[in-house]
């Protein structure tokens, strides 16, 4: 890759940062710092492009309020049958190791990143489990989402807990804990797909499967 279109990958970088930031925080201080980055982001595009930052700003603001849905990463361990689970710090509920996909990293990536920043562990993505629309699947959040869920395997299954997650255990498809909304219908149907191997799944508009 070149040194020009390297920048110009940080440079979109920032500018998914900026936007992001902007779009969910009224906090005018935080703004002001988006802002600012959002500046800098045009900067160095233009000097890329040969355009004015002010010309790359007025593209920019003019994608500003199209706001596309969020990809979210999520890490499935087994231990045979049983299934990883890990305790929210902020529900109390439990939920697959999982967030929101940076920009600049792929699906897979971000599940194992994900995982690694809630569990310590360090793992290999090694099939897509499935895709769900959180319209369907009555997620949490009301956030429009696609939940990208991977297998991901490790070499060493002690996981340790972190402020994300403040308790880890394994579970069987019989014995599931209280799991976080949304969450709560997805775990028992990919147990469920994974023992009738019929995996992946994705939502279609012909597909009855989704609750």
């Amino acid at each position: 890759m070149s040194s020009s279109k390297e920048l110009y990958l940080i440079a979109n970088e920032l500018r998914a940062i900026a936007n992001m930031g902007l779009y969910r925080t009224q906090n005018i201080h935080d703004r002001e710092r988006y802002e600012k980055i959002l500046t800098l982001s045009a900067r160095m595009a233009g000097t890329l492009t040969q355009h004015t930052p002010d010309e790359i700003l007025s593209l920019y603001r003019e994608h500003m309020t199209h706001v596309c849905p969020f990809l979210g990463a999520e890490a499935a361990v087994f231990k045979s049958d049983n299934i990883m689970l890990i305790k929210r710090h902020d529900d109390k509920l439990w939920a697959i190791p999982g967030g929101i996909t940076d920009v600049g990293e792929s699906w897979a990536e971000a599940a194992i990143r994900e995982l690694q920043e809630e569990t310590r562990l360090k793992g290999t993505a090694t099939q897509l489990i499935g895709i769900f629309d959180s319209r369907k699947w009555k997620n949490r959040s009301n956030l429009h989402l696609y939940h990208a869920v991977f297998e991901v395997t490790c070499k060493d299954l002690n996981p340790q807990t972190t402020w994300e997650a403040t308790e880890i255990d394994f579970f069987s498809e019989n014995n599931l804990p209280p799991l976080s909304r949304g969450l709560n219908l997805r775990v028992p149907f990919i147990l469920k797909r994974r023992r009738e191997k019929s995996l992946p799944y994705f939502d279609t508009p012909e597909n009855q499967d989704a609750p």
